[in-house]
């Protein structure tokens, strides 16, 4: 969406935000408010979002680069109102099509569109470090056989990476696989 350090929002990004998000007129008009009280330059930079993500206790920086990074749309190292209305947009309100697309976008290190079994492994590895919400998966071999094994579940066309849809059906249809995913939110908040 580009970097917008200037005070107020135009007609037409309102209106882009507006048809792109699934927030109203009035809730951008408040969060931009908000934005901007505690954003006064217009942006968030990568130690602000550092402090942020710790506060909401992301204290992996592996794990925080890979946040800042999506967030980051167009790479400037910086995150503007409307990047961060957008993956706001998509995680709290989001289909679970795109809430998986935007976790896919995160696994997906190298950005070649698909998630080699090395990237799952070295995001399971930040994620269970963080916060470990199943017992099965305390230690380190066991994490490592599951993710293999839903790896191999999922990789339909056994090429050794996941493709969009094949990341999607999985998720879709294994909800333990789908909670070791993200372990900041419950299954509930993907339908």
């Amino acid at each position: 969406m580009g970097n917008s350090k200037k005070k107020g929002l135009s007609k037409q990004e309102l209106d882009h935000l507006r048809k792109s998000t699934h927030f109203n007129h009035q809730e951008l008009l408040l969060l931009y408010s908000q934005f901007l009280k505690e954003n006064p330059s217009g942006i968030i930079q990568k130690s602000q979002f550092k402090t942020i993500s710790k506060q909401l206790g992301i204290e992996d920086p592996f794990v925080g680069e890979l946040l800042f990074k999506n967030f980051d749309e167009n790479g400037d190292g910086e995150i503007s109102f409307s990047e961060l209305i957008t993956a706001m947009s998509i995680t709290s309100r989001g289909s679970t099509d795109e809430k998986l697309e935007f976790l896919f976008n995160i696994y997906d290190l190298d950005g070649n569109g698909f998630i080699e079994r090395d990237e799952i492994h070295q995001i399971f590895k930040s994620l269970h470090n963080i916060s470990i919400q199943d017992n099965e998966l305390n230690d380190e071999k066991a994490l490592i056989s599951y993710v293999d094994q839903a790896f191999d579940e999922a990789d339909q066309d056994k090429d050794g990476a996941l493709s969009l849809d094949e990341f999607k059906s999985k998720a879709k249809s294994d909800p333990k696989f789908l909670k070791s995913l993200n372990p900041f939110t419950s299954e509930t908040e993907f339908k």
